[in-house]
């Protein structure tokens, strides 16, 4: 993340927790603490924490809710990827179904053609 997303996530939640005291060397460290998150899952944790938090979220807070949200994605990954995967093995399975009737019926034609 650059420092200016850090700065728009810092100024949403002192916007969101206006009563919480937020002196320049907090919010320098929270910046701080932001600039090394992932920008994606660090503004869900920001948006998470907004809606979730009655005080002011400790550091420790928005990195357990930017944690849980890279955990979410990653679970949402996997989830597509086995989806991928088992429409693949349907489509091989199909394959392999619709090549044994056709060879069934190759057989079946020709011990018919060697029968008569």
């Amino acid at each position: 993340m650059t420092k200016s997303e850090a700065c728009q996530l810092m100024t949403m939640l002192v916007a969101a927790f206006p009563r919480g005291p937020w002196p320049d060397e907090t919010r320098a460290l929270y910046e701080a603490e932001l600039v090394c998150l992932d920008a994606q899952f660090a503004a869900q944790a920001v948006r998470s924490a907004i809606r979730s938090c009655k005080y002011q979220p400790t550091l420790a807070e928005l990195i357990d809710l930017y944690n849980e949200a890279r955990k979410q994605a990653r679970l949402a990954e996997l989830e597509r990827a086995d989806d991928r995967q088992a429409r693949l093995l349907a489509s091989k399975d199909n394959e392999i179904v619709a090549q044994t009737r056709h060879r069934l019926r190759l057989l079946t034609a020709k011990v018919g053609k060697g029968g008569a």
